[in-house]
């Protein structure tokens, strides 16, 4: 198994560091949450520069205070790959590697699994969570030897970790392990190995006029010998305007191009054994706009006497804009773009409405704007769970019929389900009393209120959303402006509102919840 784990050859050519990610739980037991282990060449550039010392390093994460459960601690070394491979048999043999004076325990299975992980897909519509693992190499690909753990334990025990950590700062902690263990939850209690596919660098630039894929070998390889070749690929506006292979016969391989691109991308193939060792696929910006605000602006002192308060403000000093675009770019390249762009608009609102996730209607568009919200509330007819409205102004309407078509179509609509609607004004009366009980008998309202500074009453909540047992709608306008300014109805997959309407309704009615003041009006 040796020959799979590490390239053969003089250990002393290459360098590795070793991080382990280690749960010191509360019960004296070190356990690895994650193991990576990098290796390169030692006179190549990599992810950390400077010799080998052997010498573990530790730093506490402070994630660990958030579930109460024991430390969680980063334990790292840079070494030899001779150091490296003794740290690895330690860990297969005996399930536990001797960190310093603690010894951290493992539980993998074997055999290993052997992948690859490529440079980072710079898409910016594709989240790291979507894509396999990506290279820990920024200029290089890398070959991945993976022992797997299933253990429940430590895997429940991180989640909780992720839950209760902000998680911009969870990636900063994390930066060091150069593996996102928070988007990866299925590899808590894994053993990584990633070894650079260093042998040669590879660039793609785009030179305007032409594609140019630079392939440096390490080791002064003449590339005359055809030991390479490549996929090229190049495109504009989705299109495809470069898909070429080509023999690596030196250096440099330039590729003619005669339109602008927006996405470039190459795969580099290994002739012996027809390997990919190198893939990279990038997006290009087409143009940059940078702020400048220069500092030095006035600041003011704002006094009012009528109520005794004094505000200190700044004013921003002086600003530009320089951006840095291509003014050159072919009218014809241009308009396409322009299309392509309108086009992916005109798609991607009409898969959202064809899924009813989005429904946009202007003023002039009641009838369609009635029949979406009509159509929303019977899709849920069948699902177990009240339905929530939250509408600040819902008591304040106007008497009008389409209003009125609105209202008892909403209540009839709803038959057979709890219709729980949240407003936020009292009211000492209620229209609703005009409509027939078999009508409304499903239908509770509640009013949400607290003051402001004035003392006069305001709603408790300010966004207009409908909450069914299987999703959740916001809505930008007050029904009683639909008329005026037209709505907009979008789903949201984060349940936010459902939190926020679940946690309003538990308040209690006729009482004070810190300074919400709840009335019951049916």
């Amino acid at each position: 198994m040796d020959n799979i784990l590490f390239p053969s050859g003089d250990n002393e050519d290459r360098t590795a560091r070793v991080s382990v990610l280690a749960w010191h739980s509360k019960d004296g037991e070190i356990r690895n949450l994650f193991t990576h282990i990098r290796h390169r060449r030692a006179d190549g550039m990599g992810p950390w520069a400077g010799k080998s010392d052997h010498i573990w390093r530790t730093a506490e994460l402070t994630a660990s205070e958030a579930v109460g459960a024991g430390e969680i601690r980063i334990h790292r070394i840079d070494c030899s790959l001779g150091h490296c491979r003794k740290l690895v048999e330690g860990i297969l043999d005996e399930n536990k590697m001797t960190v310093g004076n603690i010894e951290v325990h493992y539980a993998l299975d074997q055999p290993p699994r052997v992948h690859w992980a490529y440079r980072i897909h710079m898409n910016p519509f594709h989240y790291p969570d979507e894509h396999s693992v990506i290279s820990p190499f920024n200029k290089h690909s890398a070959k991945v030897v993976e022992f797997w753990s299933f253990e429940p334990e430590p895997r429940d025990y991180w989640r909780e970790v992720c839950e209760s950590y902000p998680p911009r700062e969870l990636e900063d902690a994390l930066r060091g392990l150069a593996f996102r263990l928070d988007q990866r939850l299925d590899r808590v209690g894994n053993l990584m190995i990633s070894g650079a596919e260093d042998e040669v660098d590879c660039e793609l630039e785009n030179k305007r006029s032409h594609l140019m894929l630079s392939v440096n070998p390490a080791d002064g390889t003449d590339l005359s010998k055809n030991s390479y070749c490549a996929t090229v690929w190049a495109g504009d506006s989705d299109d495809n305007l470069v898909q070429q292979h080509v023999e690596i016969a030196g250096r440099h391989t330039v590729i003619s191009v005669d339109s602008e691109l927006d996405q470039i991308g190459f795969a580099l193939y290994r002739h012996r054994d027809g390997q990919c060792i190198d893939r990279l696929e990038a997006s290009l910006i087409r143009e940059i706009s940078i702020n400048m605000n220069i500092s030095g602006g006035q600041t003011l002192v704002l006094h009012d006497p009528r109520r005794g308060t004094t505000n200190t403000v700044s004013i921003g000093g002086a600003q530009s804009v320089i951006s840095v675009g291509d003014e050159n770019s072919p009218a014809l390249d241009s308009a396409i773009r322009r299309e392509a762009l309108a086009r992916k608009s005109w798609q991607r609102d009409r898969l959202a409405r064809s899924e009813g996730n989005l429904g946009r209607f202007g003023p002039d568009q009641m009838e369609q704007a009635i029949e979406f919200f009509l159509n929303l509330l019977s899709r849920s007819g069948h699902s177990d769970g009240p339905i929530y409205f939250a509408e600040p102004y819902f008591m304040q309407r106007n008497f009008d019929d389409t209003n009125e078509r609105i209202y008892s179509s909403m209540f009839a609509t709803t038959q057979g389900q709890q219709l729980i609607i949240l407003c936020g004004q009292r009211s000492p009366h209620t229209w609703l009393s005009g409509y027939p009980s078999i009508l409304t008998n499903h239908v509770a309202i509640r009013s949400f209120t607290r003051k402001d500074g004035k003392g006069e009453d305001r709603p408790a909540f300010h966004d207009r959303y409908l909450v069914m047992p299987d999703k959740e709608i916001i809505i930008t306008h007050s029904i009683n402006g639909w008329h005026d300014q037209g709505v907009t109805f979008a789903t949201l997959s984060y349940g936010v509102y459902r939190a926020e309407v679940e946690e309003l309704w538990s308040l209690t009615v006729g009482r004070d919840n810190n300074g919400v003041h709840v009335e019951e009006i049916k």
